[in-house]
């Protein structure tokens, strides 16, 4: 529940209270009393971009504008093990041995990422507040290239940046995930490295799907090397892409 949802539910229920006899609501069940209310908006950002299911009348289901989709590789991996064992520093020499052994599996990939967000659904959500909804379209870009999982990083220290930042904005409804330029997994020849063979997967693949189906959309990149993408802008900076991004979507 969003506090956007908290006044305009108040209100709701208030009215309610104030033209049933007082007699009747003391005998009204709760579901009574919720199916009245009935659903408020705007919402909060976090379940107007992620959505919300729910049991209560008074809260309908959310459909979720934003997708993420799980990260891939975009190589062929070799899984790791890294193997330990814990030991009792109280335990008598005469009890030898672990007490516990396991372990954890680990790669080294260059992953690819996709993510993709309903403009006119996040409007809707939200209320129609547009201004709202571009501030989240934005945080939630930032948050893309800079958030880092917490998760075994005491253990691996895995805390890289993306190498490559790719947006499209598209008039048409139809959102495109270029993870298919991986069918053939990228991989290190020669000076050319993991990452760059990857990259030059993924420009021919975008420029092939663009003009196999027809798609107009609008494209930018940062990346942290001399790259070129097929159609796309270089804008350089993360502060640059987002300045980039939100003229997209000023309309």
């Amino acid at each position: 529940m969003g506090r956007d949802e908290l006044r305009p539910m108040a209100e709701k229920l208030l009215e309610f209270y104030k033209k049933t006899d007082k007699k009747k609501w003391a005998k009204l069940e709760s579901r009574e009393i919720t199916k009245e209310l009935g659903p408020s908006a705007p919402r909060s950002v976090d379940i107007a971009m992620f959505g919300r299911m729910t049991t209560s009348a008074a809260f309908e289901d959310v459909q979720a504008a934003v997708q993420v989709a799980h990260a891939i590789s975009a190589n062929a991996i070799t899984q790791e093990f890294d193997y330990y064992t814990a030991m009792d520093d109280l335990k008598p020499d005469s009890e030898p041995g672990a007490d516990m052994i396991g372990d954890v599996e680990f790669n080294s990939s260059t992953y690819y990422k996709y993510i993709n967000i309903h403009w006119e659904g996040l409007k809707a959500n939200l209320g129609g507040d547009a201004e709202t909804a571009r501030k989240a379209v934005l945080t939630l870009l930032e948050a893309a290239a800079t958030a880092q999982p917490s998760g075994k990083q005491n253990t691996f220290a895995a805390q890289n940046l993306p190498d490559l930042i790719l947006v499209a904005v598209s008039q048409k409804n139809l959102p495109v995930s270029y993870a298919n330029a991986f069918i053939k997994p990228a991989s290190k020849f020669g000076e050319k490295s993991l990452m760059d063979d990857a990259v030059a997967k993924l420009s021919d693949y975008m420029k092939r799907i663009g003009e196999t189906f027809a798609i107009e959309s609008k494209l930018a990149f940062i990346a942290t090397q001399d790259y070129d993408l097929a159609l796309a802008e270089n804008e350089h900076t993360l502060p640059a892409l987002k300045n980039w991004l939100a003229l997209q979507i000023a309309g």
